[in-house]
């Protein structure tokens, strides 16, 4: 985001106008760990790559979290998919083997806090034949998937348009300038939001 740094407040304010039943928020700078007791809520899992704001050298904490994200060792229970609190793990462990290795002192304590967080799946584990006969991709037939399988969003033609080309996007981000891929797909990613978000309103609440 161009411009000054969001503030702690600003992102509060911004989180909490969301109508969302469950909410994430990955920070995994310095000093993350300050935005803890400020964004606590009971529908939101909030995990920092550092315990409070004096830590403030930078992490390694955000690599290896991504990373957890695309590698089956980080699935602990072996269900397909990654949790939040398998992904911190995972990272957790990353890290201290790293500090260890290199005969360190950690400069930076990941804090995961939220009940929500062992059951909030943030990755699934796709593999290469994993798509269906009928020609849909593999990443789209994963979140329809996860969509059966908590009955939170409802399947649509025009969502299943939208996740092929998300997907088609996807295949071609290697061809794309960054700045132009993620030009294309903001605006896909917002709508498929949207038809969530509409889906999953009570009856007679405001789109």
């Amino acid at each position: 985001m161009p411009g000054p740094d969001v503030t702690g407040r600003e992102l509060q304010a911004w989180l909490n106008a969301l109508p969302a039943r469950e909410q994430l928020v990955v920070a995994t700078g310095s000093s993350s760990g300050a935005l803890q007791d400020l964004l606590k809520s009971p529908q939101r899992v909030v995990l920092t790559g550092t315990r409070s704001g004096a830590e403030r050298n930078a992490t390694r904490f955000g690599k290896e979290f991504a990373a957890a994200l695309d590698d089956a060792a980080a699935d602990a229970d072996k269900d397909g998919s990654v949790s939040v609190k398998e992904a911190f793990d995972y990272a957790q462990k990353r890290v201290q083997e790293y500090y260890q290795v290199e005969v360190r002192i950690a400069s930076e304590h990941a804090v995961l806090a939220g009940e929500r967080a062992p059951r909030l799946a943030v990755a699934r584990l796709v593999t290469a034949g994993s798509a269906t006969a009928g020609g849909g991709s593999a990443l789209a037939d994963a979140v329809a998937a996860d969509a059966a399988a908590t009955a939170r969003v409802v399947e649509t033609p025009e969502r299943r348009t939208l996740l092929t080309a998300i997907e088609a996007l996807r295949q071609r981000k290697a061809e794309l300038a960054t700045g132009d891929y993620y030009t294309q797909l903001e605006p896909l990613l917002l709508r498929l939001a949207r038809l969530d978000v509409g889906a999953g309103a009570a009856p007679g609440a405001a789109p």
